[in-house]
């Protein structure tokens, strides 16, 4: 059972294993790109607007370590550390050797005051435990005065009305403790648990904006095939890349409006229904 128990907290399950186990990880890989497309990283902008040349970056849970190889390429000192072993290594073999290790984020192996800025994209949440001694060890390794980038789920109006769909409130799967682990995916927060976390761990909050990641909506039954009828059969973009003809093939100009059209949808939606927080949290001086 999770360490913390907060009021409002919802844990979203999954069908394919619990992502707090690393053998989740290589499968989930297969289906995004590696080609990093910084556009559709909100938290990117958000992270290097705040760099300095000389700044040591972790980022935590990294995966296959495309945003640490972009922070490489721009200059900066960045690395990167996951639990899953088999994706590391994959990279590795694919893409070359980049700064990294697999180990634990609630048991960093980093001395105290290590690193200027931490980044924590879409990490924290899949730990079952819960996310305290995750943002404390993040705590630990920053230096005095140095930065947390983080993105973290939290509870929207949509996310309200799908309840029914794919959320469990802890109370109702108390009765099952053992297969909600087994199918834990996620957990996601109401914004004031997001603060109080990070004011439990001392973190002080520096900014707070909303972004949207089209995955959400695509849960409610039909919208997945409502998509592909309207955009054709490729994956929907997401945001941390756009899915590439498997062909390798250059996309076809009669694309081009149904593109323009997504683009439009989606920073429309970006607006009036945002489900991800992007927050900067500062560690005192």
């Amino acid at each position: 059972m999770p360490s913390q128990n907060w009021a409002s907290m919802i844990a979203f399950l999954s069908n394919k294993g619990s992502a707090s186990n690393p053998q989740f990880w290589p499968d989930y890989w297969k289906t995004v790109t590696p080609q990093l497309n910084t556009r559709y990283v909100p938290e990117y902008a958000i992270l290097t607007e705040r760099l300095r040349p000389t700044d040591r970056i972790l980022d935590i849970g990294c995966g296959r370590g495309e945003l640490v190889r972009e922070l490489l390429r721009k200059g900066y000192r960045a690395r990167g550390i996951d639990f899953d072993a088999d994706s590391i290594l994959d990279s590795v073999k694919h893409h070359g050797y980049f700064p990294s290790e697999i180990g634990d984020l609630n048991h960093l192996p980093y001395k105290e005051n290590s690193f200027d800025v931490v980044l924590l994209a879409g990490t924290i949440e899949h730990v079952y435990a819960g996310p305290l001694t995750g943002f404390s060890e993040a705590y630990r390794v920053l230096r005095p005065g140095g930065f947390l980038v983080l993105t973290i789920p939290y509870i929207n109006f949509i996310r309200k009305l799908l309840f029914s769909f794919y959320f469990c409130r802890d109370a109702v799967m108390s009765k099952f403790p053992n297969e909600r682990e087994r199918r834990f995916f996620q957990w996601v927060f109401t914004c004031s648990e997001v603060k109080r976390i990070l004011a439990a761990t001392r973190f002080s909050v520096c900014e707070w904006r909303r972004a949207y990641y089209t995955t959400v909506l695509r849960k409610i039954p039909g919208a997945a095939a409502l998509t592909e009828l309207v955009f054709g059969h490729r994956p929907p973009a997401r945001l941390h890349g756009i899915k590439t003809d498997p062909s390798g093939a250059a996309p076809r100009a009669s694309h081009g409006f149904k593109r323009v059209l997504k683009h439009v949808i989606e920073g429309t939606l970006n607006m009036i229904i945002p489900n991800r927080l992007i927050v900067v949290a500062r560690k005192p001086s």
